[in-house]
């Protein structure tokens, strides 16, 4: 009796073990599910949140490590020398990235502009001329742009007048060569002499040369300021355009002169009709080109009959005589 005692008493304590693990099982296996529910709820949230400030162009998808990618990024374009600073940059699907301007709200106010991306683009041009040095630093820490001497950056920047023969690309290649090879002497006196060496001045001799000079011009203009996207690449299919039209060196005189009166006039944009500059270029040019054009399309068959007129005159003319 006492074994048979002792035997049902282990097995009540066996059965009451298995239950308890059991029961810490389904309790750990639940714990379990709903930490992962946590985390996924959390990552998705996270995901939300962050999606509209996505740096690069992967595409958001809910996992962790895609997520870090954002974080990581976000704080990368995010992060300035010194807080006071409002100039970052952020990634774009161009070329090279652009830098940003954080604190709207402490851009210069422009009076008498009636343009509103002439005077988004005076802010940022003002913000330049008060603070070259630190947005020189700015550039100087991109970590893609290219190689263009400080005087363009700075001509860019202050909206100055800009060679496009800088951006040739046998320029450029020559800015990379000679960065350093200005001759230095020292003076007597103890003072020093710089000798730059002088560029060749040169000309388009096409359209193609042109296009792909402001290509580059328009990919370092767009670092600094970002909102004239659509109005330089505006322009430049009217520079197209009008090679169509005219002649390709009157075009690209008109193409200097409305530059040259953008900076001039800083309440307007290259979006913007210049009659003074058409005027200038296009009307002496115009007539030669419809002169070129009515001949050209006289034909043969006219030709022939006009010709036919004229021998036919010539006899009967003789006659009279």
């Amino acid at each position: 009796n006492n074994s048979t005692s002792n035997e049902s008493t282990e097995t009540v304590a066996t059965s009451s073990s298995q239950e308890t693990q059991n029961s810490a099982s389904d309790l750990e296996t639940r714990m379990r599910t709903y930490i992962d529910i946590a985390i996924q709820a959390l990552t998705a949230s996270l995901l939300e949140e962050n999606i509209e400030t996505t740096q690069g162009n992967y595409p958001p998808t809910p996992t962790m490590n895609n997520l870090i990618l954002q974080l990581n990024s976000k704080n990368q374009g995010r992060k300035v020398v010194n807080d006071s600073e409002e100039t970052s940059y952020k990634t774009t699907n161009r070329k090279f990235p652009s830098l940003t301007y954080i604190s709207k709200e402490k851009m210069y106010a422009i009076q008498g502009f009636y343009n509103q991306t002439a005077i988004e683009t005076e802010q940022i041009r003002l913000w330049w001329v008060m603070n070259w040095s630190e947005g020189q630093k700015r550039i100087e820490m991109l970590p893609k742009k290219p190689n263009l001497p400080n005087k363009t950056w700075k001509a860019i920047a202050l909206g100055m007048f800009v060679d496009l023969q800088e951006f040739v690309h046998k320029n450029l290649v020559n800015n990379v060569k000679q960065m350093n090879e200005d001759s230095t002497l020292q003076t007597l006196d103890g003072g020093i002499l710089t000798i730059k060496k002088r560029r060749q001045n040169a000309t388009f001799e096409n359209i193609l040369e042109w296009l792909l000079a402001f290509k580059a011009y328009i990919d370092a203009v767009l670092i600094i300021y970002d909102n004239q996207e659509l109005e330089l690449n505006t322009y430049r299919d009217h520079i197209n355009e009008l090679c169509i039209r005219y002649r390709f060196s009157a075009v690209m005189s008109y193409d200097e002169d409305r530059r040259i009166a953008l900076v001039i006039n800083c309440d307007t944009t290259l979006m913007d009709r210049d009659t003074e500059a058409e005027g200038k270029n296009f009307d002496a040019a115009a007539t030669k080109r419809a002169r070129d054009e009515k001949y050209a399309l006289i034909g043969i068959e006219e030709y022939v009959q006009k010709t036919k007129t004229v021998a036919g005159f010539m006899p009967a003319l003789h006659a009279k005589n």
